[in-house]
């Protein structure tokens, strides 16, 4: 069932603007954990998508946990840019 509500999000993603930031923010909460240590993905969340700047904004638990997405900010985008086939990313932004 969830697989397939997905697929139709990822249709509606490809009309409507709304539903293309959910689309994104939903991938991202599901697969941004895997490319983060276990030890600080509980401590991550995605919060915000913005489209028109192509920032994603990632609120985090404490400062070393800021710290340590910031040094691994290259690695995270590349990954991020591979999960989302059409949509780029250009920044992550840490929000509290």
């Amino acid at each position: 069932m969830e697989k397939k509500f997905e697929g139709v999000l990822k249709q509606l993603s490809k009309k409507n603007l709304v539903y293309k930031k959910i689309y994104i923010i939903k991938r991202l909460r599901e697969e941004l954990p895997k490319y983060i240590p276990e030890n600080l993905s509980k401590n991550v969340t995605v919060k915000n998508y913005l489209l028109k700047d192509k920032i994603v904004e990632i609120a985090c638990a404490d400062n070393y946990v800021k710290q340590e997405i910031l040094f691994r900010e290259k690695l995270l985008l590349n990954a991020i840019n591979s999960i989302l086939e059409n949509e780029t990313i250009n920044r992550i932004r840490i929000v509290s």
